[in-house]
């Protein structure tokens, strides 16, 4: 007979592995990135790109650019040297939606999977 600390340690790792295998990426779906820097109904598929690029005044959070990238080197935010423009690049879909977006619910998987191991542990 099981005790019910195993069966909600049982329950709670199957849990993380859904939560984990939900948001692994998928082979046969292609990256889309918004393409507009004002309408947010207008996105596209980037075929082989595998990354969504936005740029943005600094001050105002404006944002002038937004597409598909071929191979953005991490996910980052910076700011151009030479023009002072924010430069975020991103590699899930629909990444490039608000102006200085640095972190996404990427990052919160990892933490809350961690969490329900610390909690069952």
């Amino acid at each position: 007979m099981y005790s019910m600390t195993v069966i909600r340690r049982e329950t709670l790792l199957a849990l993380a592995l859904c939560l984990t295998l939900y948001h692994l990426p998928r082979a046969e779906a292609a990256l889309n990135c918004y393409t507009s820097a004002d309408d947010m109904s207008i996105k596209e598929e980037c075929g082989m790109q595998t990354g969504c690029i936005k740029k943005f005044y600094k001050k105002t959070q404006k944002v002038v650019e937004r597409g598909c990238f071929l191979v953005p080197s991490k996910e980052e935010c910076f700011i151009e040297d030479e023009t002072g423009l924010g430069v975020c690049y991103c590699t899930t879909d629909l990444c490039n939606s608000s102006p200085a977006r640095l972190t996404g619910f990427g990052l919160m998987l990892p933490i809350l999977t961690s969490m329900i191991y610390l909690i069952i542990k």
